[in-house]
């Protein structure tokens, strides 16, 4: 389907490119972005298709040139939007599906691991606690209050004291560190580990080991409509073309196209803002300038909060980084000073827009964040490693342009799509203060 696809749209796509790469700064469409737009050139394709089939109208030709012009919307209006950089796109065939994905959890209780623990994820590898270092081998580590607190396990411990050679139940390993062996003083928070029968890992074959194994997971996706509407009449039709020399009706269309990638790029941002949360202490970082310290100098020490950002969500997940930042207008004010801060040189603006990178960072502005609000985020090259899905199903499609006996105009626009958080800890928000 894929190849055929690609094939199929192969001009149109050629089209796009070139738009893209003209008003986006040489920016390059992804693989991803390209297999998007053909699936959902060929279901507006489809859908105009039964559109014209049940149409009254006499005028084929008519017809045909209006359904080359909703595949041309499509064609400009999706590769445009920055939801393409900020989440993985995933076209739907259908106006509902699912996002599946694997996920690894115990199967044997063993020590303070138990069954359905979540080991290792398509979003992350998990922390590496003192129960998890413990749990492929034979011996139990697990966290308990004084003897009472566990159940004490066949083979004791030997272990040296006075010169002599002694044998314990279990040893416990105190809050300062120390080892203690027998029993504990109760109600004292300390941590146990038994030598046991039970999980004898050079025994071919082994009786009992403990298991991990992979269970699935379903994330659902359902598009919702959005439509607009405009209205206007011939007078003003004829003003436009004979007083300004430009066709009102196209120019209708970029506004409506413009106004409905606006809100589908806002709603992605809200989306991540929102899984993003509040700024963390950490990451506020105040412009007033110390004593005998260059605005320059101070500046460039926001990339200290950068890297902190990136250690946040690397500790979280053990295994990402953030690639991109979405800023507030006002912190453009700073970047501007950081070293590794390269802006576009002919940045297109639509409400969010991209206005540089940062050191491989993608960087966006939306109108969205509040004075000093920025937050990072990963959008990486499958569902598994990015924050959010946007899930188109129809791309922008007009209706045909009516008119009425009053000498007005009318024409309705309308787009079809999912969203939704992935992953949380793929997000970190920060902020500016003065």
């Amino acid at each position: 389907m894929r190849t055929n696809l690609l094939e199929a749209y192969g001009k149109q796509l050629n089209v796009a490119e070139a738009y893209v790469a003209k008003n986006f700064d040489g920016k390059r469409i992804s693989s991803n972005t390209k297999l998007t737009t053909a699936v959902l050139l060929d279901n507006t394709n489809r859908w105009m298709t039964e559109s014209m089939n049940e149409s009254v109208a006499t005028n084929r030709g008519d017809l045909g040139a209006w359904k080359r012009f909703c595949l041309n919307l499509t064609n400009i209006a999706v590769p445009s939007l920055i939801a393409n950089d900020l989440v993985i796109v995933h076209p739907m065939t259908s106006y509902s599906g699912s996002v599946a994905y694997l996920k690894y959890v115990a199967l044997t209780d063993k020590g303070g691991v138990k069954v359905g623990d979540e080991f290792n994820s398509v979003f992350g590898l998990g922390m590496m606690d003192d129960k998890r270092v413990g749990y492929t081998s034979q011996v139990i580590v697990e966290t308990g209050h004084g003897p009472a607190a566990m159940d004490v396990l066949e083979n004791g411990l030997t272990y040296e004291e006075d010169g002599a050679i002694k044998k314990a139940t279990y040893k416990s390993i105190k809050a300062d560190g120390s080892v203690v062996y027998g029993p504990s003083i109760d109600g004292e928070a300390v941590k146990f580990a038994y030598a046991s029968k039970v999980f004898q890992m050079e025994k071919v074959p082994a009786e009992d080991i403990p298991t991990i194994g992979p269970k699935m997971e379903h994330i659902a996706l359902v598009a919702e409509p959005r439509r607009i509407a405009v209205k206007y009449d011939q007078i003003t039709a004829f003003q436009a073309k004979t007083d300004y020399g430009f066709s009102l009706d196209k120019q209708i269309a970029e506004q409506a196209c413009g106004e409905l990638a606006y809100e589908i790029d806002t709603e992605i941002v809200d989306m991540l803002r929102e899984g993003a949360g509040a700024a963390l202490a950490e990451l506020t970082w105040s412009k007033t300038l110390p004593v005998g310290v260059s605005k320059f100098e101070h500046y460039n020490g926001f990339l200290e909060i950068v890297e902190a950002a990136k250690a946040i969500i690397y500790n979280r997940t053990q295994k990402f980084h953030p690639n991109y930042m979405v800023i507030a207008a006002d912190v453009l004010q700073v970047l501007r000073f950081v070293n590794g801060f390269t802006a576009v040189k002919n940045a297109k603006m639509n409400g969010p827009y991209k206005v540089g990178d940062l050191d491989g960072m993608g960087v966006y502005v939306s109108p969205r964040l509040g004075m000093g609000e920025f937050f990072f985020g990963l959008n990486g090259s499958d569902m598994m490693s990015s924050a959010g899905v946007y899930a188109p199903y129809m791309a922008i499609v007009p209706t045909q342009l009516l008119g009425t006996p009053d000498g007005g105009l009318a024409q309705g626009f309308s787009t079809w799509y999912a969203k939704a958080l992935l992953n949380k800890n793929l997000l970190v928000a920060g902020k500016i203060t003065k």
